[in-house]
This record gives structure tokens, sequence and C-alpha cells, in this order.
């Protein structure tokens, strides 16, 4: 063996060993993958090492609102009646423009009792309003100290734990009618979320829920001109009926109890949902009936008007239909609603009325374009004409 022969034979084993060691030094730790969790339908995935399934969404939501000022502070002149988590818009100029940042959490798992959730919602709102004083709804508040000093807001949306029938947290009231289409208008029914307690139960096409919720937080949830005072010593006791009558047409019905001064107050109402599927897919017609007793603002309006700090003894009615048909299926519709409010307090009060005309164009997936006129004429103490308004929305869902 010739001198350059080992010295060759011995640069090659260092270089082996010397690889061999590099391979060792940069080995890569396996890979512990997500795992999808379909369990609890599309978008869900396991938490690494838990039997817990996640789930991340919300929606980023441009509102462009337009047309004849009328409003004062605690009002809206466009219709849009509250923002995320129940505060009102406020404005005194003759348009607005709302830009609405959301994103939720859902956690879901499985237990001997069924299914438990827990979620949140949380709202950022880039607010142009202009409070005068400081205006609160939906227990959230906001103050603004100087007239035309842009508001934004950072609310808790919605937030519950719910454990097979059983829930608790901070989410919409059991007492409304059907709801889905994307309103604008001043409606009967309430407009924020409520924190509550409720309990489940179905069976076959029938399903009742109980409830109790905090009725301080639903002093601005209705529309029309009605402030619910915030007095009394006991929770709402609300309840809520569904019934599939058929594969076109279900049923709802709800009731409420509650003391308002100390006064007995209670409601009641009823809503019907008939799918028009045969016209064209999607489409379909809402009626929805509210009655309020003995100075409850069970129907929305100015059912709880005080004089001299005592609760009226009055009742009142509300009314709303709604109807939405595809133009071109799954892609592009037009909605007519129309809701009326009447009040037997006093001859003064103007009764509530009226009208939205919308579009809403799907313009990708997750990609809403929505367009709307409004024709309101609000309850209030003395007459009053219509005002009108229009808005433009842009919303942007995920996932």
């Amino acid at each position: 063996m010739t001198f350059k022969t080992l010295l060759l034979g011995s640069a090659a084993a260092l270089l082996t060993v010397g690889g061999a060691q590099a391979a060792d030094a940069i080995k890569a730790e396996p890979v512990s993958y997500v795992k999808v969790c379909d369990a609890f339908g599309a978008g869900y995935w396991y938490s690494p090492g838990t039997q817990t399934c996640l789930r991340i969404g919300g929606y980023v939501r441009e509102d462009i609102s337009f047309g004849k000022p009328g409003g004062t502070s605690g009002t809206n002149p466009y219709g849009v009646t509250s923002a995320p988590g129940g505060q009102p818009y406020i404005t005194y100029a003759n348009h607005e423009f709302i830009t609405t940042a959301a994103v939720n959490f859902t956690a879901k798992s499985m237990t001997e009792m069924g299914a438990l959730t827990g979620f949140v919602s949380v709202a950022l709102t880039s607010g142009n309003a202009s409070p005068a004083t400081s205006s609160s709804g939906n227990g959230q508040s906001f103050t603004s100290s100087a007239f035309g000093e842009p508001v934004n807001l950072a609310t808790l949306d919605e937030a519950y734990i719910e454990w097979g029938p059983f829930l608790a947290g901070y989410t919409g009231s059991l007492y409304a009618a059907h709801g889905g289409l994307p309103l604008i208008a001043i409606s009967p029914n309430p407009t924020g979320n409520v924190d509550q307690l409720r309990f489940s139960f179905a069976s076959g096409p029938i399903g009742i829920k109980v409830g109790l919720e905090d009725y301080r937080q639903k002093d601005t949830m209705y529309g029309g001109t009605g402030a619910n005072p915030s007095t009394g010593i006991y929770p709402d006791l609300t309840a809520q009926m569904t019934l599939a009558v058929s594969p076109i047409l279900g049923l709802q019905f709800a009731a409420g109890y509650g003391d308002r001064q100390q006064v007995d107050t209670w409601g009641a109402l009823a809503s019907a949902e008939v799918k028009l599927d045969a016209i064209t897919k999607g489409d379909l017609l809402r009626l929805s009936a509210w009655y309020s007793a003995h100075g409850g603002d069970w129907a929305g309006g100015a059912s709880s008007i005080t004089t001299g700090g005592t609760l009226l003894d009055t009742n009142s009615w509300a009314f709303m239909g709604q109807l939405r048909h595809f133009i071109i299926p799954a892609k592009l519709n037009i909605d007519l609603v129309a809701t009326y409010v009447t009040d037997n307090s006093t001859s003064t009060i103007q009764d509530g009325l009226n009208f939205e005309a919308g579009f809403t164009y799907v313009a990708a997936t997750n990609l809403n374009i929505r367009g709307a006129y409004i024709w309101n004429r609000g309850q209030a103490t003395a007459a009053s004409g219509f005002t009108s308004s229009g808005q433009i929305r842009i919303e942007r869902n995920f996932p």
C-alpha cells in the first residue's frame, strides 16, 4: 500500500464519520400534525394532545349609511339599530362610515351529558359617531367628551357555555321571532344579546326552551323610542317553542314575564316561516306578531313610556312581514320588510311604521355586498313624518 493510498483512505474514513455525526446532530423530531375534527362540522381541528375540537371564525364588515338627518343623542336616523354588543350608533351628519371586525372562538368536546361548548366572540368597531353625552346599550357604555369625536368600540359580542341542554352566558334572547334575514330597519325583535340561564328540550318536530334573562340589558335592544326603566326585582322569565309543521312550514312561539318599576308585565309572540323553494331555492316568507301588556317592552316601541316616573299601564301590538326572493339562485336576492308598532297609552303617541327594500349579492365565496333603502317613522309623542336613508354593507366572513 503506497503512502498516497493510505492518505486517501484515512481522509475518506474521517469524512464518513463526520458526515454521520452531522446527520445525527440535525435529526428532526417527529412532527405532530394537527388532526381534522369532523364530529362537529367543518372547520374544526383537534387541540394537540386533547379530545377538544377548536374552530376560529369571524368577519370584517364596512357599513356606509347615508340619508336624511333627523336623530338626537341616543337615536339613529339611518335605521341601523345597534353596533355589535348593542351600542347605538349616534350621528348628526348625513353620512356614516362604520368598520367592524369580529373574531370568534369555539371549543367543543363530548361528555356523558352531550356536547360541551365554549364560545366567545369579540368585536372591534371603528365608529365615526358623534354622541353629545354618554350612551349605553346592552350592558356596555361609551362616552365622548367632545362633539364630533370619533368613538371606537371594543365589545364582547357574544359568549356562553353550553353543556347538553344547559346554557349560561351572553347570547340572544329567547323572546324573539324568526330571525336570519339581514334586517337593517327597526324591528320589534331584540337587536342585541342578554345574560341568561337556559334549558332546552327537543323531541321530534318540537323544541322547547326556558330561561332567566337580565332585563337591564334590554334598555336599548328594542326599536322605537320607549326606554325600558332599569328598575325591578326579578330577572325576566322567558320561554320559546318551535314546531316544524312540515318541510316548508315552521312555527315559533315565545312568552316573557318580568317586572318594570315593580309592575308585572308580560308579552307573547307568534311567528311563521314559509319556505318558497318551489319558486326559487332559498325564497321564504315570514310573518310575526307581538303583544305586550301592562307597560312592558315586549313588543318594542313606546309601551314602556313613563309619566312622572310612573310606568303607564298600556298594551301594545307589533307586526312584521319579511319576504326574500332569489333572482339568481344562491347569488343575488332581494328582500322586503315592513314593521308596524301601535300603542294605546295615549292618543298623542304616533304609531311606528317602517319599510325596507334591499338586495344581497354574493360576489365571491364568503363575500357579500348588500344595499338597502329604508323609510322610517318611529313612535313619538308628537306627529312626525318619515325619514329615509340608505345603506351599503360589504362583509367578508371567515373561515
